[in-house]
């Protein structure tokens, strides 16, 4: 008989990013971790995908102003410092979240062998 497939639960560190956010005039930087993009709680996830269908296409690539909607959803206790970060420190913070929430997805047998 075979094992079960354990599953990673949404609360396993292996599945959150930490960040380090440096703040003018503040002795310590901001610490806060969040859920990888495809492990949020699903209340948090209807949020989102309700405001991405609310903004404008040409606003959703922007990454700087749909950043600041997630850290709002998640980092609330320190929104109102990180929402004065510049555009470029806010896509920072996109970028990385992006780039490690990414899941590689297997070939399939069909294009493996062709």
């Amino acid at each position: 008989m075979s094992a079960a497939f354990r599953i990673i639960p949404a609360h396993d560190p292996s599945v959150q990013i930490e960040f380090e956010v440096p703040i003018k005039g503040r002795q310590n930087p901001i610490f806060f971790t969040v859920p990888k993009l495809q492990y949020f709680p699903r209340p948090q996830e209807d949020e989102f995908q309700a405001y991405l269908k609310d903004l404008p296409a040409e606003e959703r690539l922007d990454d700087a102003k749909v950043v600041t909607k997630l850290l709002e959803m998640f980092v609330p206790k320190y929104f109102e410092q990180l929402s004065k970060l510049t555009k470029g420190e806010l896509t920072q913070i996109s970028e990385h979240w992006y780039s490690v929430s990414q899941v590689s997805i297997p070939e399939s047998s069909a294009s493996a062998t062709s």
